[in-house]
């Protein structure tokens, strides 16, 4: 048995304690011992407002400073959450690094202020009153943002507090059990760097039971959620919301591939491809909404998915796959038992930590078992495929760009939500409307003076 220790941070300020137990079946037994929550903590955090005082550009250069701590990947604080992140969320320590590595590409200055500008429009609406037609119009904070968070892509949990610290709020991280210590990790490096800055001092990172009190507490003394995880957690946090706080949930959603027949021009163009759509579908082993369950491929697609296969090998000597529990290689191995039972065939990666899945139909609402495992369906053309995207579809990749042009009015016209091409899938750009909105628009009141 092994023992892990993660503080919580309230307000800037460190709580330690052995009062809850969060316990992980991996290679070995895990034990992760965290504080507890109480009435005094509420009130603490119920004092804070927001950090309207500073300007963005001294809030940026601050998250700045924290870029370039964590881009060292011994700095004692990346280094904690990377310890027991690979442990809670079960990635390999690989797959965890690479997410920190990108949190260090966020938290840059030219990043932060092209996002601010893009959602924003025009960054100084956050600092002051500045002329909109025949008003002085002004992007004010919420106040104080509860970020109930989810556990299976560390960078999510990030983000989201990062849309609070932008917009000047005050923010409350409900961390999840599968991954509690990134948020805490950067709310500790916050501290580090200054713990008297207002970005600090508002920053509270805590674990609470989903049917505790302090949870519904920590609702009450919200102006605004942000919660993220699977359609069930959604509605639960939706019923304890206050009504008229404002609400942004994300998730859950599927991802898709759709693959043209250009690919088969020659084996290097083959394999170029095959390699991209690896890269995507390796990511947070599936386990993000931006990850591909399903790829529909133009015949011949036994082609594509021995050239997959292959590629998952390459890939998988840098971006191994993380642990998996019996009742995941149960479900994959049933899955793989009944494509052949109807007709299917099977492609596996040398090392047996991938599953390529060709099936001559696919069920609407059957459950996926993720965990690097792809179900291809082979198609005449790829338009065929358009009629299995729906509002559940976040992201479609395709292997062309002429494809991709062709077809983009007719896939969003049926519900999904970002086009790209393969390789870029766990890439979000500056300028993507997610889950249909800018958000950081969201987290803000608009008020206005008449001219």
């Amino acid at each position: 048995m092994v023992e892990l220790e993660l503080p919580f941070v309230i307000c800037g300020e460190v709580k330690e304690g052995r009062d809850t137990c969060l316990s992980f079946n991996r290679d070995k037994d895990y034990n992760l011992f965290l504080p507890s929550l109480c009435e005094d903590d509420i009130t603490q955090i119920a004092s804070i407002d927001s950090i309207g005082e500073l300007s963005v550009r001294e809030i940026v250069s601050f998250l700045c400073e924290a870029g370039r701590l964590w881009r060292d990947r011994e700095y004692r604080w990346r280094a904690l959450a990377s310890d027991i992140a690979s442990v809670t969320t079960g990635y390999s320590k690989q797959m965890i690094d690479l997410s920190y590595d990108m949190l260090s590409e966020v938290l840059n200055e030219d990043f932060l202020l092209r996002l601010l500008e893009v959602e924003m429009r025009d960054i100084e609406f956050l600092d002051r009153w500045v002329k909109l037609g025949e008003a002085d119009v002004h992007a004010v904070p919420l106040g104080r943002i509860l970020h109930v968070l989810a556990g299976n892509v560390p960078l999510v949990s990030l983000v989201s507090y990062l849309m609070g610290i932008l917009t000047k709020n005050s923010n409350v991280l409900k961390v999840p059990t599968g991954d509690p210590a990134t948020s805490v990790c950067l709310c500790l490096t916050f501290r580090e760097i200054d713990p008297s800055h207002p970005v600090t001092k508002t920053s509270s990172a805590v674990y609470v039971e989903h049917d505790s009190d302090y949870l519904t507490r920590l609702f009450e003394i919200a102006d605004g959620v942000c919660a993220w995880g699977g359609g069930s957690a959604i509605e639960a946090c939706r019923r304890k919301c206050r009504p008229g706080v404002p609400f942004l949930d994300f998730g859950p959603r599927k991802s898709l591939q759709f693959i043209s027949r250009e690919i088969y021009a020659d084996d290097e163009v083959l394999k170029t491809a095959a390699l991209k759509a690896a890269q995507d579908l390796v990511m947070y082993d599936q386990h993000a909404c931006h990850s591909p369950q399903i790829a529909f491929v133009e015949s011949p697609a036994e082609l594509f998915c021995r050239a997959l296969v292959e590629a998952l090998d390459e890939v998988e000597t840098f971006l191994p796959r993380g642990y998996m529990s019996i009742e995941e290689k149960a479900q994959i191995t049933l899955e793989k038992a009944m494509a052949l039972f109807s007709n299917g065939k099977v492609y596996c990666s040398r090392s047996k930590n991938c599953a390529i899945i060709l099936v001559p139909e696919l069920q609407r609402g059957f459950i996926h078992p993720l965990s690097r495992t792809l179900f291809v369906v082979e198609v005449e053309k790829i338009e065929d495929a358009v009629h299995f995207i729906d509002s559940s579809v976040l992201v479609v990749a395709f292997s062309s760009e002429e494809k991709q042009e062709k077809l983009k009015d007719e896939v969003v016209s049926r519900g999904a939500h970002r086009l790209t091409v393969l390789g870029k899938m766990a890439r979000f750009p500056i300028g993507y409307p997610q889950e249909g909105r800018f958000n950081l628009s969201r987290l803000v009141r608009w008020v206005a003076k008449d001219r």
